[in-house]
Order: structure tokens, then C-alpha cells, then sequence
């Protein structure tokens, strides 16, 4: 089975900012949100395959911003960073068809890849504005140290 995740996380946090959307802030839509945090945990506790994608350009989850999804799958729901992790790159390798050449770390693979400054297994926030090195293809593509 594949369940997919949906950023209620990030959406909630933009109800703090500046452009926040009023229809956000509505008791319907803060249940609806409550629902897709309490279905992501539900789907991790069963053992669901959980893919990560993007919805970047939607209402507060802008480009260049997907690593607040996975921060919101650990503090939101729940999760180890590790959980999480794995879904968005093990299991959405898997969803995509793609896992016999990405999704995890083997001679063979495609390597894209990204160096933080930290621990994500310890502190997933160092994914948001850590990375010292971006990988493509096998290839150093930004060296950021």
C-alpha cells in the first residue's frame, strides 16, 4: 500500500506569517489539517509505504522550501528523523519505480545527494539552511565549505 504525505505542517505554520490565507484559520480547515497529521502517523504506524513529493508554488509551501515537510513529519506527527528520512527517499524511490537506482546509498546508484551541516538522525532542523554540499549524479555540483 502507498500513502503519500501532504504538508498540513508547513500550511499550519503560514497561518504565523504575513501571508497567511483567512480560510486557513477556519475550524473546518484546522480539523481537516489535524486529520492529514493524525493519517500520516497512522499510515508510519502500519507500515505503509509514505512517499514525500512536492506541492512547491501552493498556498505557503514555496520553492526551495521542501525541507519543512520532513521537519514537519518529525514534529508534528511524531516521527524519528529517521522515519521520515526513509520515507522520502527509500520509499519514494519505490513509489516512483526508481529503487533499483535511487533512493538509498550503493555503488550502482545515481547519487543525489545532499551534505548538511549536522546530525539529521539526531536533529532534523539542520536540513533547513545546513547544507554544505549538493551531489548530483555522483557529481560535487556546489560545495558550500
Amino acid at each position: 500500500m502507498i500513502a503519500t504525505v501532504n504538508y498540513w505542517g508547513v500550511m499550519k505554520e503560514g497561518l504565523k506569517g504575513p501571508n497567511s490565507y483567512a480560510f486557513l484559520g477556519r475550524p473546518a480547515a484546522l480539523k481537516i489539517m489535524q486529520a492529514g497529521i493524525e493519517g500520516f502517523k497512522t499510515a508510519d504506524d502500519a507500515g505503509l509505504i509514505i512517499g514525500y513529493g512536492s506541492d512547491a508554488g501552493m498556498i505557503n509551501v514555496f520553492h526551495g522550501e521542501n525541507a519543512k515537510g520532513l521537519i514537519f513529519g518529525v514534529k508534528e506527527s511524531g516521527l524519528t528523523p529517521v522515519a521520515v528520512l526513509k520515507h522520502a527517499t527509500i520509499d519514494s524511490a519505490y513509489i516512483m519505480g526508481e529503487h533499483d537506482r535511487k533512493g538509498t546509498v550503493k555503488a550502482g546508484k545515481i547519487a543525489d545527494l545532499i551534505v548538511v551541516d549536522g546530525n539529521p538522525d539526531q536533529n532534523i532542523d539542520c536540513i533547513l539552511g545546513g547544507v554544505t554540499m549538493v551531489i548530483k549524479a555522483g557529481q560535487v555540483v556546489n560545495n558550500l565549505v
